[in-house]
């Protein structure tokens, strides 16, 4: 009997890598409400989410013959890896498949997409148009030439930021531990000596116990007033209060996030969390809905790479 496997990614899982996984195992692929996946798993031994479900205890106590755990993602925040260790579930995931992430730019485009949109008023400037007005004196913006970048995180997607800073002609700042290329910056600093230097900052940090909260209200205080930041990391790297405050008392020019703290527990509405209601008032912030993978280029690449590592498995006998 071939393997069950579930894939709870709907449409948005690529037909190329559905057609690998379906040679290596019995397929049911579709979009699932919670209840109705937890209803699917009984009797499935692969299981490859996104982040719109979260993969916890619950979640494993509904799938007793589970043996695989797949995400095309880099983080691992919605799947409870102690709880799949514990059970000899194995956890597939983007993280250190640097020959396929190397291909991935999506996010990294996003980030430079939403400081470019926030600093030049791309979006209040469109929803003018639509609304009729043709207000150009409106819509003053800032450049990026000439202009510091700080770039928190350096590897991949830090990197490739610092690249498209480097691009538009602003001098580029890093932050990083254990840098991917010291070649990318302009200049490496700590921190909180990084900031006070910087017109713009971009978050690309990994969530874990030491980035949890790494730009708090103190951080923000050392940040030029006329400074914005770029969150497509997680939504907990931030202080979100501390953003909001800064953001009401003048200390902070702009924020723009694809990231949002809580966005795991989000249903199919965010109204009531306070930076989407924070941005319907303000033009200042700029939200998106945690779409940075959402390319048809990325998506393939990593689905691929996803059902590539799970047929190999299968195929190996882990079951």
């Amino acid at each position: 009997m071939m393997p069950r496997i579930v894939v709870a990614l709907g449409d948005r899982f690529a037909p190329e890598a559905l057609q690998i996984l379906r040679g290596a195992g019995d397929v049911r692929c579709e979009t699932f409400t919670r209840r109705d996946l937890l209803a699917a798993l009984g009797d499935a031994e692969v299981l490859i989410i996104g982040l719109d479900h979260i993969a916890d205890r619950v979640l494993f106590d509904a799938s007793p013959k589970l043996k695989v755990i797949a995400t095309p993602t880099t983080g691992l925040d919605h799947v409870d890896v102690a709880v799949a260790e514990s059970r000899g579930i194995a956890v597939v995931n983007l993280r250190g498949a640097d020959d396929v992430l190397r291909e991935v730019t999506a996010t990294a485009e996003l980030a430079w997409g939403l400081l470019l949109a926030l600093l030049r008023r791309i979006v209040p400037a469109g929803e003018a148009v639509r609304r009729g007005e043709w207000a150009r004196d409106a819509f003053m913006g800032t450049s990026l030439a000439g202009k510091t970048l700080g770039v928190v995180g350096v590897g991949r997607l830090g990197g490739m930021v610092a690249r498209y800073g480097r691009c538009f002609g602003m001098t580029v700042l890093g932050c990083d531990p254990a840098p991917s290329d010291r070649i990318l910056c302009d200049e490496w600093l700590p921190l909180d000596a990084m900031l006070p230097r910087c017109d713009a900052v971009s978050l690309h940090v990994h969530l874990t116990s030491d980035t949890e909260r790494l730009i708090n209200a103190r951080m923000l205080g050392l940040l030029r007033p006329s400074a914005v930041l770029v969150n497509t990391a997680r939504g907990r790297v931030v202080d979100e209060a501390a953003i909001l405050d800064a953001l009401r008392s003048g200390r902070l020019a702009g924020y723009a996030a694809d990231v949002l703290d809580g966005e795991l527990t989000f249903d199919a509405s965010c109204s009531a969390h306070p930076l989407v209601a924070y941005v319907r008032e303000h033009d200042e912030v700029l939200l998106t809905p945690h779409i940075g993978g959402m390319t048809r280029e990325a998506r393939t690449v990593t689905d691929v790479f996803i059902a590539q590592k799970i047929a190999g498995m299968l195929g190996a006998g882990f079951r």
